[in-house]
């Protein structure tokens, strides 16, 4: 921990001098804290609209919190098992270690803090504006801002990161038993497992109450937003935490502060103590199935996938053979992807609640539903091909020199990347568009619209991810989760944040008047969709044309 500290100093105080360096990293810096400045402007007004609310406001801002950072704390220890995966059993650096005098435990707590770091580094960058703009609402004095967001933080982190350890460990010592495929399953049951106890045991209360507008409804939706809330969640504790200052209850905010770092701590030795039985035992357990993996294959293995690949020509048909023959031998690429694709599912399925609590015959329920789903399948969209896209030019690794010295084109290789991204987040994108439509009883132009629009974001997401990995490649690091989460990549998953955002600012004002006409019978925006679809044009064209450049430029300059 010390060298890694030593290195990081290191690379923040040198390179200034270069202009090319300092342009890179003075964006960066822009782009965080124009990231940062955003987010908690968004929620302090949301927040202060929430409050304004009489009566129902604080109960519906506390609920709010609860069901977002309950969310938040589930996806942490999602990802920091899909990150664990890659750190502490799939690093060169481990294996390197287990040759050095040191023994398990420390070894695993230096990998599982970098674990964590790199897991969490976007909850701290967005987690921190959200939670400043809630305590000034609260009108929590701005000294204890800080204090708070490090207790809180710190402690939310540690006990999902405790936990995501946890549940890997024991689902590798299972395979120890057993094999890999019944540990991914157990996986998979897990994360079903741990949504059903979450919906359905706790029972946590929704923001909608079905039935018609009466002041029984009303006392309903009152009731359910002033229910109890599970006593024993760290949001619960994070809340109450906060809450506690902002009344000047030192005493009780004294409690859950040491709460949330008191179990960190306690876990995070728990985690430590099975560690130093289970760890090496299950990373033997993997790097013994690598083996018996390489003994087993023969070339003629990748024969069925070349079979759907014979109309390509022959330089194109091997890259794509390649990327999807590595795609399936790296456990934690098709892994985080499942993992997505469950998240995917989930969205989905709420879709089918959202369905019967709204009368979806009214035209303004109807519109406005259409552009949110459009909204949120655009933000989904992006999320992936951020993760998913960006590293593909970096997993290539040290071995792109030989793809440099072959005969094919940078440009062959560049434009494959390009091409298979697209096939592969078309079929994402028109699964979600035409499923979604049809939950929600969408009209056929609607869904036509949304189809063809997708199809376009698909591109140009596409384009920005490739080309902004190809412009800050990072070709000694083997795992993808590490390359989404450099620089490089925060500025392509901003990007492609913005470039959505533009999507649907540009869409918002011909959706408004499309509405107008459907319930007022006003006149067809005619105008108004011609003008968007002329800016939609502008911005997909720059969209797509500036980060290939870029990209393929780089490509051609850099030495591996």
């Amino acid at each position: 921990m010390s060298i890694r500290r030593q290195i990081l100093l290191r690379r923040l105080a040198s390179g200034w001098k270069d202009a090319r360096k300092s342009l890179e990293r003075g964006s960066t810096l822009l782009i965080i804290l124009a990231l940062v400045a955003g987010s908690y402007l968004l929620f302090h007004t949301v927040f202060h609209y929430l409050l304004g609310l009489p009566q129902i406001g604080r109960l519906i801002l506390e609920r709010i919190f609860q069901l977002g950072w309950n969310a938040i704390f589930f996806l942490l220890i999602v990802s920091n098992i899909v990150t664990a995966f890659s750190t502490l059993y799939r690093s060169d650096e481990v294996k390197f270690l287990l040759t050095s005098p040191l023994d398990f435990r420390s070894i695993f707590q230096a990998k599982a803090i970098d674990n964590l770091m790199y897991s969490s580094w976007a909850l701290v960058l967005l987690g921190a504006p959200i939670l400043t703009a809630y305590m000034h609402q609260l009108g929590v004095l701005w000294v204890w801002w800080l204090p708070i967001i490090l207790v809180g933080l710190t402690g939310f982190m540690t006990i999902a990161a405790v936990f995501a350890l946890l549940i890997l460990l024991v689902l590798l010592r299972i395979a120890h038993r057993s094999s890999l495929r019944i540990a991914f399953l157990g996986l998979g049951v897990i994360v079903f497992g741990g949504l059903g106890a979450y919906f359905f045991l706790f029972n946590p209360p929704s923001l909608v109450v079905s039935g018609p507008a009466t002041f029984g409804t009303l006392n309903q939706y009152v009731l359910k937003l002033g229910s109890q809330p599970f006593l024993f969640s760290p949001t619960y504790w994070l809340q109450r935490f906060i809450i506690s200052f902002a009344n000047s209850e030192w005493s009780t905010a004294t409690m859950y502060g040491g709460l949330l770092l008191t179990t960190g701590l306690a876990g995070w030795q728990v985690l430590l103590s099975v560690a130093k039985r289970w760890w090496y035992r299950t990373w033997q357990v993997l790097a013994t199935g690598d083996r018996e993996k390489q003994q087993r294959y023969v070339p003629q293995m990748a024969k069925p996938v070349r079979w759907y690949w014979r109309w390509m020509p022959p330089q194109i048909r091997a890259l794509f053979v390649k990327d999807v023959v590595q795609f399936w031998r790296l456990p934690n690429q098709w892994a985080q992807f499942l993992l997505m694709f469950l998240f995917l599912l989930i969205y989905l399925a709420n879709l089918f609640n959202i369905a019967a609590q709204f009368n979806l015959n009214e035209p303004f329920w109807k519109t406005l539903i259409f552009f949110i789903n459009f909204g949120f399948s655009g933000f989904i969209i992006a999320a992936m091909i951020s993760r998913y896209i960006y590293p593909l030019i970096s997993l290539e690794g040290p071995g792109f020199w030989i793809l440099r010295s072959s005969p094919i084109k940078i440009r062959t290789i560049f434009r494959q990347k390009f091409l298979l991204s697209i096939v592969i987040f078309l079929v994402i994108a028109e699964m979600i568009v035409v499923i979604s439509n049809i939950v929600l009883e969408i009209s056929t132009p609607l869904m036509l619209l949304a189809a063809g629009s997708l199809i376009i974001m698909s591109i140009a997401l596409s384009a920005i991810a490739i080309g902004f990995g190809a412009r800050f490649p990072e070709f000694h690091e083997t795992n993808p989760m590490k390359i989404a989460s450099t620089a490089g990549g925060f500025i392509t998953v901003i990007s492609c944040l913005v470039y959505v955002a533009l999507v649907n600012t540009i869409m918002a004002l011909p959706t408004y008047q499309y509405f107008q006409f459907l319930s007022h019978n006003a006149v067809f925006p005619t105008r108004g969709i011609l003008i968007a679809a002329l800016l939609l044009i502008v911005l997909n064209i720059l969209a797509i044309w500036f980060p290939l450049r870029i990209g393929e430029r780089h490509l051609y300059r850099i030495e591996v």
